[in-house]
């Protein structure tokens, strides 16, 4: 008869792959694969059963403390899509303001981020840690510094329990320190104590069959590294700095407050995209609805973005490739654009800037999922991109007779999306203008405090107004636009109501 208030055994099912790794004595293991491949789950299972042995102090960590609780540690304690949490309910106490999760009758898990280890400001929270062993989530986001570090805190002893510093990541290049220390390129060889598990999307026979679908549209090196679990340069790719797994990021409700605009680039033949991007008070930029589609005039895509958008969405400007008849017929439908700023070097500089770590660790650019509206089912069957995220993989520099890249204008095919994109960094890095809370928008008043030096306006029927007049005759207590129309700035910006 079992014990009163014995623990519950619990059966879990784990890949093969899964099961290698869990099961490795190596000093640093690591889990090296695709999207979708279980490697999360592989990470807190080695990571549960580590610190479930008496003693045991396990580390759980990954650059960034909130990335870490927003994705590792739901994994460890919470139901993640089906699956049950790693750590059953009741089998430990979760002290929060201490970061320590400890094991009924085992040891301890504590978890942190490495972005608060930083000595020069008074943090250094990772110099003080004693542990037998650390999990380490989305490696390739470490600095080799980072990761010496961390191996050096990997120190007390537990009969029985070697001490192991493992990680799990999705795949860099072939120049990352990590594939030069696990033997991840052609010719190389693995460190002395090191052991890599490789696997691929496919390697999870758990995937719904619609899911690897979508996997199989990634094209160029991102195919590469997130579906085949490749470490493969990004050689030739324009925007070399671009990762879904960075730059895609779930859906979230945006704040009435951030700024909005639209974007468009022309097409018929080839796709028209209208993007809609928002900005948030710290100047991040996220594309959270698009179109992306063929054969469809202008006046029937003015009528589509309109039944697309909120009663009251509204948006400061909206931005045009230069085609003066397209603009026009915009203009006609109630969409007034200004002509976008195209210099192809510059903008591509712009792009690359934000795709990029900011101050505060994260990129300046974001693309929410499931931003399509509708996929176009002719470009599906020709094998060409369906929105702006999976031209990244394909969007190129031209190659000499050498076969060597040539920097200079990309390739002229699958730039749709990225030729929209471009228009809008230019557009939001280029002003220095604080949209207005909808909740201060009461008066004329109060426009005239948010909108600093505004010149004219135009509140409907392209007829101009006085500052007065005008703009604050258009809104009401309730915030509600009627009729629609424009205030114009000094500095040339000009904001849609």
């Amino acid at each position: 008869m079992p014990a009163k208030n014995a623990p519950e055994i619990v059966s879990v099912s784990v890949l093969p792959k899964q099961h290698q790794y869990i099961a490795s004595a190596a000093s640093d293991l690591l889990y090296s694969g695709a999207m979708g491949a279980g490697k999360t789950r592989a990470l807190c299972l080695r990571l549960a059963l580590r610190a479930s042995r008496p003693g045991a102090v396990e580390g759980l960590c990954r650059k960034r403390l909130v990335d870490l609780k927003a994705t590792t540690l739901r994994t460890l304690l919470e139901s993640d899509g089906g699956m049950p949490p790693i750590l059953p309910p009741g089998s430990y106490s979760h002290h929060k303001s201490d970061r320590i999760i400890r094991i009924h009758g085992g040891g301890c898990i504590k978890y942190f981020g490495l972005d608060e280890n930083d000595p020069s400001a008074g943090r250094s929270n990772v110099g003080s840690l004693n542990l037998t062993g650390c999990a380490v989530d989305e490696l390739f986001e470490l600095s080799e510094g980072d990761y010496d570090t961390m191996g050096g805190r990997c120190r007390v002893v537990v009969p029985g329990l070697g001490n192991s510093l493992y990680g799990a990541t999705n795949p860099a290049g072939p120049t990352h320190w990590a594939a030069r220390r696990w033997g991840l390129v052609a010719g190389a060889k693995a460190w002395d104590g090191y052991e890599c598990v490789r696997t691929c999307a496919a390697d999870n026979t758990y995937l719904p069959s619609h899911y690897l679908d979508r996997l199989n549209r990634f094209a160029g090196v991102w195919k590469l590294r997130f579906v085949d679990g490749l470490w493969a340069a990004a050689d030739g790719v324009v925007y070399d700095d671009f990762s879904p797994m960075v730059h895609i990021v779930p859906r979230f409700e945006i704040p009435d407050s951030w700024r909005r605009t639209r974007v468009i680039d022309f097409g018929f033949t080839n796709p028209f995209v209208c993007q809609w991007w928002a900005i948030s008070p710290d100047r991040k930029m996220y594309r959270y609805r698009e179109f992306y589609k063929t054969r469809r005039t202008v006046g029937d895509w003015a009528k589509r973005i309109r039944e697309v958008e909120g009663k009251y969405e509204r948006f400061e400007v909206t931005i045009a490739d230069h085609d003066a008849e397209d603009r026009a017929t915009l203009a006609q439908e109630g969409i007034p654009t200004i002509a976008a700023q195209k210099e192809i070097t510059v903008g591509i500089q712009a792009v690359q800037e934000l795709l990029r770590p900011q101050a505060d660790g994260r990129p300046g650019i974001f693309f929410l999922e499931d931003s399509l509206i509708e996929a176009d089912e002719a470009l599906r069957d020709a094998k060409r991109p369906l929105c702006t995220e999976e031209e990244f993989g394909v969007y190129v520099w031209p190659r000499d007779a050498a076969g060597k890249s040539q920097k200079e204008v990309p390739v002229k095919e699958h730039d749709h999306g990225m030729d929209a994109m471009r228009y809008a960094v230019r557009y939001v890095m280029g002003s220095s203008h604080e949209w207005l809370p909808p909740e201060r928008i009461r008066t004329a008043g109060g426009m005239a405090e948010a909108f600093d030096k505004v010149v004219d306006s135009h509140g409907g029927n392209d007829a101009p107004h006085s500052f007065g007049s005008g703009v604050g005759s258009a809104f009401d207590g309730a915030f509600k636009p009627s009729p629609r129309g424009w205030v114009r700035c000094k500095d040339g910006s000009r904001f849609n109501f």
